[in-house]
């Protein structure tokens, strides 16, 4: 599917299901192992979004789904957010994520 494709098939499903507190949960997890020393586990981030108060005009090529997407309830859609508010973001959702990988690649060497 196109970008186009994708928001005009959320748009009409968003027209089918109109309740208000729509969001998304995603899932996210790596599985890693050294096989030198056999260590391994999994790390796991969930990553909650919201439907923002409008569809944005600005649509990032690949990335169609955050011209209507936002980290809080009715709030400004990712596409139209700085890159401050996207770091900032990404180190709420996923800091934890991070920490607990670098840690186990720090073990490493």
């Amino acid at each position: 599917m196109t970008d186009q494709e994708i928001l005009d098939t959320w748009k009409e499903i968003f027209k089918l299901y109109p309740q208000p507190d729509k969001k998304f949960i995603w899932d996210m997890a790596i599985a890693y192992y050294n096989p030198y020393n056999q260590s391994g586990g999994v790390v796991m981030a969930e990553q909650i979004s919201y439907i923002a108060s409008y569809f944005s005009d600005i649509v990032p090529s690949g990335y169609p789904m955050s011209a209507f997407m936002s980290p809080e309830p009715n709030g400004i859609p990712y596409s139209e957010q700085s890159q401050d508010q996207h770091d900032l973001n990404d180190s709420k959702n996923f800091s934890g994520f991070v920490d607990e990988f670098t840690g186990w690649v720090k073990q490493q060497n």
